[in-house]
């Protein structure tokens, strides 16, 4: 949808976040909060009810973060000279209201990193939570975010503006994975906006006194209205990975969009909310764990234009069949609820249900059924690059697809042993193909998750096995991406007792921020190594049944969509 503009005495500064409103000629501001419109007043043109307009764009891509102390008692995170309002220069201050916030990596607080994974220059806001095991509300904090003046550090009153939340997702899809969740008296707000709509955004709604434990996210459905004094949950319901996380605002693809929230605030100072990246059976008390634990980074910014011209506009809901003519002389501000009888005369904002004449500017999200008629403009991602150290084995170019399997039973893995602090999602980095008396077939993945907003190779993986009675093999692999499957291979059971043995270990750069100086593990001898003194490392031992637990257990069991996998070729040792 399209938004007129409408005439003020105020001046227009274009920005990419903070969108402010100074006292001028006000337009009217209409709102929607739970589905119930606040405003009646008429629409103004090239609006429908759900959107406001505000004039002035304040940015917070080129502020300076003055201060950073958010994780000590009495801290602040200052954002310095977001914009001007009235012809003063403001900062945007963020304190912790209420409870305690620490982080273990505060250095990460204050700007993220943009496209060129440059640190402290990114278009978001960042403040990292570190879930621990254990610790109930270690990943949670109040916060409060407020406009002050830079020269007195008064409060200062802002007519309008917006603030949108990004890349609210999780951890693991399954019940006992960490989610993220926001938590905020909508009252603060004149209104929200979600993408594309409440129900196919993947923020699902809930109330406050609702305990996700132990059901999925992605299978509760909105409960708006909540009771009254009862702030809403905007949560997390599909998992993410580092390489989905936005890196422009004003550029984000339909699956970041659909993980982001907008507010418009009004006459507003400050205004105060919750985030949260917690363990779902940890809130409740249960005693079972997450299955891994680690750090989050809760990103914010001001204006997002996508989500203003395509989020949910909500109005009376839309007739269930076309009409058999125009209803109004001239076009509509909006589109119609259902489609016309003949093609529109320009093109419309969202796709069309059939090819277009030419390719489209960006690459499809999914692979085209057949070639492409001519060469790519550009050449491929490179393959990750692998050093041979005999008797290392190391294996060929990483030509797999990267994607995410589905776990099959849960009681045919077991970690036995761990040298070292980082957890491991084992479910997640080793996933079983197939199973016999004697033989397990595996893929092993990267299933680690980086704390940052860039994506960063783990240095090396190490990982070793039987592929019978007599040999031992350990391979090698270097600068390996989140998400890529590193390889598929079948080890030997042992002879007295149905399961095999898999040995796993991590060696990675303190500075990448996944490992920690508690990881002091030791690679086996047997695999050479050739590593710097020092380099944080962290082993696993691990266990697979060669015989499934779960042939009669059909809540166990799950479909670990492999097949076509399977089809298509596996590479490893056989």
């Amino acid at each position: 949808m399209k938004f007129s503009n409408f005439a003020t005495n105020v001046a227009i500064l274009v920005s990419s976040t903070f969108a402010l409103v100074v006292h001028a000629q006000r337009p009217p501001v209409y709102g929607y909060n739970e589905g119930v419109a606040l405003n009646n007043a008429p629409v103004a043109d090239g609006f429908c009810d759900g959107k406001t307009q505000v004039s002035t764009e304040i940015d917070l891509y080129d502020s300076v973060v003055v201060e950073n102390t958010l994780h000590k008692p009495g801290g602040r995170l200052v954002y310095e000279n977001v914009g001007k309002v009235r012809n003063k220069e403001v900062n945007l201050v963020v304190t912790v209201y209420d409870g305690d916030y620490t982080s273990s990596r505060h250095e990460k607080n204050g700007k993220g990193s943009d496209a060129n994974g440059e640190v402290g220059k990114g278009m978001f806001g960042n403040i990292n939570l570190q879930t621990k095991k254990n610790k109930i509300h270690s990943g949670e904090g109040n916060f409060e975010m407020c406009f002050r003046s830079k020269q007195t550090d008064e409060l200062v009153t802002v007519d309008s503006f917006m603030w949108s939340v990004y890349d609210i997702d999780e951890r693991n899809a399954n019940p006992d994975g960490i989610k993220e969740k926001l938590i905020m008296d909508t009252k603060q707000a004149q209104e929200y906006v979600l993408w594309p709509n409440t129900e196919e955004s993947e923020i699902k709604l809930f109330c406050e006194n609702f305990n996700l434990w132990p059901y999925r996210s992605a299978s509760q459905v909105n409960q708006l209205p909540c009771n009254e004094n009862e702030r809403v949950v905007f949560h997390s319901s599909t998992q993410g990975t580092g390489s989905d996380n936005p890196k422009d605002k004003d550029d984000l693809t339909d699956l970041q969009k659909s993980r982001s929230i907008q507010f418009t605030f009004v006459d507003t100072s400050c205004w105060r909310f919750t985030y949260n990246h917690y363990c779902p059976p940890d809130e409740v008390g249960d005693p079972k764990v997450c299955r891994w634990y680690g750090g989050g980074n809760f990103l914010f910014a001001g204006t997002a234009k996508q989500l203003i011209e395509e989020g949910e506009c909500i109005t009376e809901k839309p007739t269930q069949a076309p009409t058999n003519a125009p209803t109004t002389a001239v076009p509509t501000a909006s589109p119609t609820g259902a489609p016309t009888l003949s093609p529109t005369k320009d093109p419309t904002l969202s796709p069309t249900a059939s090819p277009t004449k030419a390719p489209t500017v960006s690459p499809t999200a999914s692979p085209t059924t057949s070639p492409t008629s001519s060469p790519t403009s550009s050449p491929s991602l490179s393959p990750t690059v692998k050093v041979t150290r005999p008797p290392i084995n190391t294996n060929g170019q990483d030509d797999d697809d990267d994607f995410i399997f589905q776990p099959g039973c849960a009681k045919d893995l077991e970690l036995v042993s761990k040298s070292g602090e980082t957890d491991i999602d084992l479910h997640r980095v080793v996933k079983i193909i197939s199973q016999d008396t004697s033989t397990v077939k595996v893929s092993i993945n990267q299933g680690w998750d980086q704390l940052g907003d860039e994506d960063i190779p783990i240095d090396h993986i190490f990982y070793s096995f039987r592929p019978d009675t007599f040999d031992d093999k350990c391979y090698e692999e270097t600068n390996v991406m989140e998400g890529t499957v590193i390889d598929t291979v079948t080890i030997s059971c042992n002879v007295l007792k149905p399961y095999a043995k898999l040995e796993i270990c991590l060696v990675d750069d303190l500075q990448n921020e996944l490992l920690t100086a508690e990881d002091d593990a030791t690679v086996p001898k047997c695999c050479h190594p050739n590593l710097k003194p020092n380099t944080p490392t962290v082993c696993y031992t691990i266990k697979i049944s060669c015989e499934t637990e779960c042939v009669d257990d059909d809540e166990d069991t799950i479909d670990n969509g492999l097949a076509d996998f399977v089809r298509r070729g596996l590479r490893g040792s056989n």
